[in-house]
């Protein structure tokens, strides 16, 4: 008995021993009735050696095992199977020859190794083999995790495709690697059992697989029929890159400080302590030592003192006489010549204008009528590409050439969906890979259906389009990837993982106990970590995350609101709408898609509004330019309004009110309003002739420039006015002056001369008795006040006329250069602005002037203003009044021109009453109320006396605006102590205010302030910043030239094996690992890495065939055993010239699919544009692209950042290829270069340079403005130096105002900075003119004078005029016109009146022109005036 028991344990034992030494555990196929998923035969024996073709297999897939006469544990069969389900693993990693080797050794040994028993536990059902447990160690399991977790796949990680997650791990690679179901392509479920190899070193039953396995960055060996390759590149390793830094941009360098001070405001405080030292020494000195410096001596020899002056001037009458010719320089005399001539030229203008002002007003509207007829060609610019970015600019460059290779960037129009009640949820029972989970509130299934809701609703949109007579819906505009083959549109949606099929939505999968374990929320994580799936969804293994129209869906462009790559968590979905583009704005495409937008809008609203559970912020292709037209006619409104009471105040105040009972001859409305109408004809004409020139309009030109030359035209209407008014210190309404022109009248019609008149006037009846003894002689006044007129006009015109010919001339000219400019839409205003000053100023001097003339005579007739036909009762029409004048009156008569202006000056003084009852009453406008004129009015009747001469002077009616200026405003600031205080405070804040500028003036106009305060575009914008996790794309372009089909050409581009580290590819995936310096978040998808995977037969051979017949292509899914691989010649893996061109355009035309996810049709068919050789049929690549996203750009700075970051990787991109340091992104377009092209570059470009074009533009404008006024002041350069003082201080300060009121530099600040430096010469040049023809001995008395002279013209003209129609803009809705329009138009006349009737005048009385000798010794009564603080109007400019 023990001895049978010892025999039975013997062959227990010896069965043992053959059960352990059996090497095998199957050997062949036994069940194939699944073709996914066959069965293996088990097998308890040993390998067995291969048949020839089983060896070859062997050799080119598991070249481990092919050596010499080898026995495995596979068959034939076993290894085509298994090549087969390695086909899409080999697609996915074969990019990294290291990674992929490592997996064809873990499961090469599972299939074939010939003592996989040792390592393998089978479970055996029949005798089928069911499922494995393979064990293997750790070392071997992390080898491989680590050589393939970097390898990428399109723009995600290749392991997440397998993983089904981004978050992929050792453990949960090899789960799915073992999946036999839910999408899995395991012939059998595998359980991978990771063991320590020291735990079963010494074990003889188990014996953990391991092996010597490949790093990524080693090279792989050839073995017998495997080629086997280099190291994997940088993108798929990044222990393959260089150990040097990463090629980063440079950052914008911190502001430098001294003693943590802004070095430019400490530069400021130095500079201004300097300059306050060196003037406070100046001051102390002076006191001292007594130096005045308002003497300072002319420029040829030294000035005499005041008192000498005086006493030359009363002894030498003349020029010759009061300065001898060797005292008065060339240059003085040349100025005053100059000064004469110009004086002489313009009074001989006026007084021609005067004589036939109704011809001049008839020619001048036929002039404007023919300028207007240009209006018929005018051309309206809205598109903002046109506005903002030049022909010639780099950015507009590139996006042509984008445009005629790749076709216009689509049409976007997006949704972006929030459920306000923000509340996550918790989802039970999801895929093995995710478990339990916190989901946001965006992926609620209530949400998602109405999502779904929406998107069928907006495909289901038809509208009629008239042109064509029929309905057009999404289909006939929208982008359909694989046109023909598939007609669905681009969409990107959460409801597209589904291809927007509310059934598999809503399926619901479950166990064999009917208990759910798989939902909608598994499906869709599963398609956010493999969106290019083509089918193993959890939730049905059949279905694939590809779009409805074939396209993939990213994850971060259809949901929002999530961090990092945590899909789960998001809150929002985006719904985007792919619409093609044409180039042209006036297509018939453009009209259906504008067309179709407009009720896309409308239905988008609607459900919003029917929705309120949900926040809809949504936007569309024609949104922006709708709602910028919107806001610019609920603007017309505000602007309207603003020119409206700028109007008004023109026409009201631009009289002279003497009493109540005058009022309604002393207001001008009509002369007003026709000055104001000059201004908008000037514009309407500018308009007009360039219309005839084909240049377009802009906006900004509407806006801007009415304003701009409604500024320069009504300072110069109430110069001249004012002027007109008191020419010579003598009113207009002076009755003693109308006397003395009756008197000559009468004298002239009693002598019989008729054409001897010397005021040039013809005397139409002749007199048979005296004017003493015919009252009707006496009562016919109106050639008298031609008379009058016509020589008050000419000597109003020569002395006003060159100040508005120098301003107009040099603000005119700065526009012209400043058209020099590459911005369009600075540049069209420019011209724009420039030709309607000229214009403007050729109306004034012409329509105006007659304007004026008829205006004139109507006023000294005494009739009303508007109600001409009526009229106040004359002075004369009292005869006795008349004859005591005349017979106690005996002045002789005039006898030239010279003698009227020379009367002008003296008659009156013995006269008592000095002006007509009328004209001592209350003025009610800002050019009258003079109280102490109405005072001294009362005296002169009363005063049995003659005037005094300082009451004389008083005698003068101007307005209490002029009174306060030269009593109180000149005396006060020209003061002893008021100047060294202005000059210290002016320093201060230049200083200030140019050392804020480098650090403080920022760029950008935020697109936000472009839209109406109501605009749904503003939630839009906010849920961009918000909402969204990736920017807009961008597309590394590379132009025609590129040779492709040699290995360095290849290399240079590609981002595989192989490829150089500084390669397109390469470069952007670098990039890409530094998002917050590059702005680049994702790798660019490549078309030709694709392309290598594609036509390789290893790695699927369902991908490129041909029929071995007739040599046509074969399409993945079709069953054709004539369909063989194609023959292609790979040397590591790349075809030769000849196969790369001949198979390429099959890869671009070729559909993804389950058989082939990489066929590159949807992804690349657009990109790559392949150009076909007539004669030998070779097709060539040309221009190409390859696509990545830029981050999200929140604020503005954002985009210019984005921006330069592209072109910075672009340009040491194409340096690479050439080993050269040039700059690439300048200058023409280059072939074999590439460039970055993104849709928002062209509007954005503008403000890499704008600093530089800003600095351009204002600097070549005070060049222009420095050499008229240079000329015009008869080269005297120390007059225009403070006219340029003037106007860099005014600009200068505006600027820094924009730094202070957060006011960027962008086109339209520029504009407006442009506009300052034009109004800026109407503060300052008149001011200074009037000081250079000065003749008062010092500085202090000729500053004095002239802002006497000109003080109050500029306050009751450009400032007054434009502050009434600037605080209505405050009121506008628009936010672009509050900060552009108000703050920096008042800001510019703010500044503007304080510089020139304050800081001007100052720094003349210290630096101003010395007196001008030659000009002096013409006019001595000016210099021998008693008294200089009462000074006169206008009264040194006598001829």
């Amino acid at each position: 008995m023990a001895l049978c028991v010892a025999a039975c344990v013997f062959v227990c034992f010896i069965l043992r021993i053959h059960s352990v030494s059996s090497d095998c555990i199957w050997y062949g196929i036994c069940d194939s009735s699944d073709p996914a998923h066959q069965k293996y035969c088990s097998y308890n024996g040993t390998a067995k050696a291969l048949s020839n073709d089983g060896f070859k297999t062997l050799s080119s897939l598991c070249p481990n095992y092919a050596v010499g006469n080898a026995k495995v544990c596979c068959d034939e069969d076993q290894l085509n199977y298994f090549s087969k389900s390695a086909s899409l693993a080999s697609m996915l990693l074969k990019r990294c020859p290291a990674c992929f080797a490592n997996f064809r050794l873990l499961f090469c040994a599972m299939t074939c190794d010939p003592n996989q028993a040792l390592f393998i536990e089978p479970t055996i059902k029949g005798k089928l083999v069911e499922s494995i447990t393979y064990t293997l160690t750790d070392h071997m399991a992390d080898t491989f995790f680590n050589s393939c977790k970097e390898v990428t796949f399109g723009s995600n990680r290749a392991i997440s495709l397998m993983c089904g997650t981004a978050d992929c791990t050792r453990e949960l690679l090899l789960e799915n690697l073992g999946k036999s179901t839910d999408g899995g392509r395991s012939p059998f479920d595998i359980r991978f059992n990771v063991v320590n190899s020291l735990i079963y070193k010494n074990s003889q039953t188990i014996r953990p697989f391991d092996s010597l396995a490949y790093q990524c960055n080693q090279r792989v060996p050839k073995r017998a029929s495997d080629p086997g390759g280099p190291a994997c590149s940088c993108m798929d390793c990044s222990s393959a890159c260089s150990s040097e830094p990463p090629d980063l941009p440079p950052q914008p360098s911190e502001p430098t400080k001294i003693f943590g001070i802004d070095v430019w405001l400490f530069s400021g405080y130095i500079v201004f302590s300097i300059l306050t030292i060196g003037f406070g020494t100046y001051q102390i000195t002076k006191l001292v030592y007594g130096y005045n410096s308002a003497s300072i001596s002319s420029c040829c020899a030294p000035e005499s003192d005041r008192e000498h002056l005086i006493h030359q001037q009363q002894q030498h009458q003349t020029r010759s006489e009061s300065q001898p010719e060797g005292r008065i320089c060339l240059l003085a005399r040349l100025t005053a010549y100059f000064n004469e001539m110009l004086t002489k030229m313009f009074a001989l203008h006026g007084r021609l204008i005067a004589r036939h002002p109704i011809s001049v007003l008839f020619v001048s509207l036929g002039v404007i009528l023919g300028l207007s007829g240009g209006l018929a060609f005018l051309q309206v610019t809205t598109n903002p590409v046109e506005l903002w970015s030049g022909k010639e600019s780099r950015s507009r460059l590139e996006k042509n050439y984008f445009d005629q290779q790749f076709g216009a960037f689509y049409r976007i129009e997006q949704i972006i969906l929030r459920p306000k009640n923000n509340s996550n949820f918790t989802h039970k029972a999801l895929g093995d890979a995710s478990g339990d989970a916190l989901f946001g509130a965006g992926l609620n299934k209530d949400f998602l259906l109405k999502v779904a809701d929406l998107q069928n609703q907006i495909q289901n949109i038809k509208v009629y389009f008239e042109k064509e007579q029929t309905f057009i819906n999404l289909s006939n505009i929208c982008f359909q990837p694989l046109k023909p083959d598939n007609l669905g549109c681009a969409i990107t949606s959460p409801i597209e993982y589904f291809q927007n099929n509310l059934t598999l939505f809503n399926t619901i999968r479950t166990d064999d106990f009917d208990l759910p374990i798989n939902d909608y929320l598994d499906h869709l994580l599963f398609c956010t970590e493999a969106p290019l799936s083509t089918y193993g969804s959890p939730l049905d293994p059949t279905a694939g995350c590809l779009s409805s129209s074939g396209m993939p869906v990213l994850p971060q462009v259809a949901l929002g609101s999530f961090n990092a790559s945590f899909y789960n968590g998001s809150a929002a979905v985006v719904l985007t709408f792919l619409v093609n583009n044409n180039p042209d704005p006036k297509s018939i495409h453009v009209e259906k898609a504008k067309l179709w937008e407009s009720k896309y809008l409308q239905l988008v609203k609607e459900w919003k509004l029917n929705n309120t559970e949900i926040i809809v912020s949504y936007t569309a292709e024609r949104s922006v330019e709708d709602e910028i037209e919107r806001q610019s006619n609920s603007d017309i409104s505000t602007i309207a309004i603003s020119y409206i009471v700028m109007f008004i105040y023109v026409s009201l105040f631009l009289g002279t009110y003497r009493s109540f009972k005058t009022i309604l001859v002393d207001m001008r409305i009509t002369l007003g309003l026709a000055g104001v109408l000059i201004v908008l004809a000037s514009v309407l004409a500018s308009v007009g002739f360039w219309s005839y020139l084909n240049l377009p309009i802009t906006l900004i030109i509407v806006e801007v420039i009415p304003f701009l030359v409604l500024a320069i035209g009504v300072d110069n209407i109430f110069i001249l006015v004012h002027e007109f008014e008191h020419s010579h210190n003598r009113s207009i309404n002076d009755i003693n002056l109308l006397k003395q022109y009756i008197h000559q009248h009468n004298n002239d019609n009693k002598k019989n001369h008729s054409n001897s008149s010397t005021l040039n006037l013809t005397q139409n009846e002749q007199n048979d008795h005296d004017q003493e003894n015919d009252p009707d002689q006496l009562n016919n006044l109106n050639e008298p006040i031609k008379l009058l007129v016509e020589d008050r006009i000419s000597e109003s015109m020569g002395s006003v006329g060159p100040s508005m010919l120098l301003t107009s001339l040099s603000e005119s000219v700065a526009f012209f250069c400043g058209a020099l400019t590459t911005m369009p839409a600075v540049r069209v205003f420019a011209l724009y602005a420039a030709m309607a000053i000229v214009f403007n100023f050729l109306l004034q001097i012409f329509a105006f002037v007659a304007l004026l003339t008829l205006d004139g005579r109507r006023y000294v007739a005494r009739r009303f203003d508007v109600l001409f036909c009526f009229k106040l009762k004359h002075e004369f029409d009292n005869l006795n009044e008349t004859q005591q004048f005349n017979t106690s009156n005996n002045h002789p008569p005039l006898t030239n021109n010279n003698d009227v202006n020379n009367t002008n000056l003296t008659i009156g003084q013995n006269n008592r009453k000095v002006f007509s009852s009328d004209s001592d009453s209350l003025s009610l406008s800002s050019t009258a109320m003079d109280d102490g004129n109405i005072h001294e009015i009362d005296l002169a009747e009363h005063q049995p006396n003659e005037l005094t001469e300082d009451k004389k002077y008083k005698s003068v009616s101007h307005s209490w605006l002029h009174y306060v200026v030269a009593n109180y405003l000149s005396p006060v600031i020209l003061s002893g102590w008021a100047r060294p205080c202005i000059i210290i405070i002016s320093l201060a804040w230049i200083c200030f205010a140019a050392s804020i500028l480098p650090n403080g003036l920022h760029l950008i106009l935020d697109q936000k302030l472009s839209m109406p305060t109501d605009s749904y575009m503003l939630d839009y914008f906010n849920a961009l910043d918000n909402d969204l996790r990736v920017g807009p794309p961008v597309y590394f372009v590379i132009t025609e030239g590129h040779n492709f089909t040699t290995l360095d050409g290849q290399n240079q581009v590609c981002g595989g094996t192989g490829c150089y580290n500084t390669s397109l590819i390469g470069k952007i995936s670098a990039a890409a690992s530094y998002p917050n310096r590059s702005w680049i978040v994702s790798p660019a998808s490549s078309w030709i890495d694709d392309y290598f995977d594609w036509i390789d037969p290893s790695s699927s051979s369902l991908c490129c065939r041909i029929n071995r017949n007739t040599h046509k292509f074969c399409p993945p899914d079709l069953i054709d055993n004539n369909c063989i691989s194609c023959p292609v010649h790979l040397n590591d893996g790349r075809p030769n010239a000849l196969d790369f061109s001949q198979y390429l355009p099959y890869f671009l035309s070729e559909n993804p699919g389950s058989n082939c996810p990489k066929g590159g049709k949807a992804a690349y068919s657009t990109g790559v544009r392949l150009l076909r050789d007539n004669i030998s049929d070779s097709v060539t690549v040309g221009a190409n692209y390859f696509m990545a996203y830029h981050g999200v750009l929140k604020k503005p700075d954002d985009y210019v950042n984005a921006l330069k970051a592209a072109r910075y990787y672009a340009n040491k991109i194409t340096q690479s290829w050439y080993t050269t340091t040039d700059n690439y992104m300048n200058g023409p377009i280059r072939r074999n270069t590439v460039f970055p092209y993104s849709v928002f570059y062209v509007f954005y470009e503008q403000y890499l340079t704008l600093f530089n074009e800003a600095a351009f533009q204002l600097g070549i404008c005070l060049l222009a403005i420095f050499i008229v006024t240079l000329i015009f002041f008869g080269f005297d350069l120390v007059a225009t130096l403070m006219v340029i003082f003037g106007v860099v201080y005014i600009v200068i300060s505006v600027s820094a105002v924009m730094v202070l009121w957060s006011i960027t530099l962008n086109a339209l600040s520029l504009v407006n900075l442009v506009v300052a430096l034009g109004i800026s010469v109407e503060f300052c040049a008149h001011i200074v003119r009037s000081f250079t023809i000065s003749v008062l001995p010092t500085r202090v008395e000729r500053a004095k004078e002239s802002l006497s002279e000109m003080g109050s013209s500029i306050l009751r003209g450009i400032t007054l005029t434009k502050l009434g129609g600037i605080v209505v803009l405050a009121a506008s809705k628009s936010r672009l016109f509050q900060i552009f329009y108000f703050r920096m138009y008042l800001s510019m006349i703010l500044f503007g009146a304080f510089t020139g009737l304050i800081i001007l005048p100052v720094y003349l009385s210290y630096l101003g022109p010395k007196l001008n000798l030659a000009m002096s010794s013409s006019r001595p009564h000016t210099i021998n005036h008693p008294n200089r603080n009462n000074l006169r109007a206008h009264g040194s400019r006598s001829e």
